[in-house]
């Protein structure tokens, strides 16, 4: 069974499962979820695929009259998360797998969802990942810029403090 296009869920007998090395103490309930996981294998170029978030978002919206939020995955851990038999560099595996989602999160903005947010962000786990990831180039063409601010001051939300410009560098 696949949910995105290039992704497997099968694996090799004697494939190498580095997520046992630190497994915790049998009887544990995350003990019994790290055996039974497999990871998924790309297998060949990412693509979208059949998430059905917009259908999702739909089923929840029609049981409330409130606005439904919807949240999904950063790219970044999807990428951490799966084994790679398809892309060499892990920067362009994110990038592959930020595609794909961004297609998939058009297609549910075009459903109607108000608001679509992109859970666990990966900024802090840059020192911890190495210089591939402290900065990723930006795509050709448009793209969107997001911030978060967390807590913000009233200048932020007033508009009397606007974020640094971005620059292009040759």
């Amino acid at each position: 069974m696949s949910h995105s296009a290039g992704a497997s869920m099968s694996h090799s007998a004697g494939a190498s499962m580095p997520w046992r090395l630190a497994s915790p103490p049998r009887g544990a309930i995350l003990h019994d979820q790290l055996e039974a996981r497999v990871l998924p294998r790309i297998v060949g170029p990412l693509g979208p695929g059949n998430l059905q978030y917009g259908a999702m978002w739909k089923v929840a919206q029609r049981l409330t009259r409130k606005p439904v939020k919807f949240g999904t995955i950063m790219p970044e851990l999807l990428a951490a998360a799966v084994r790679d038999d398809y892309y060499k560099d892990p920067v362009e595996r994110v990038w592959a797998f930020s595609e794909a989602i961004n297609q998939e999160l058009n297609a549910l903005a075009d459903a109607g969802c108000p608001v679509i947010q992109m859970e666990e962000p990966q900024i802090h786990m840059v020192p911890a990942r190495g210089k591939p990831f402290g900065r990723l180039p930006a795509p050709k063409g448009t793209f969107n810029l997001t911030m978060r601010l967390y807590a913000p001051k009233s200048d932020a939300l007033t508009g009397k403090w606007n974020p640094p410009v971005v620059t292009k560098e040759a």
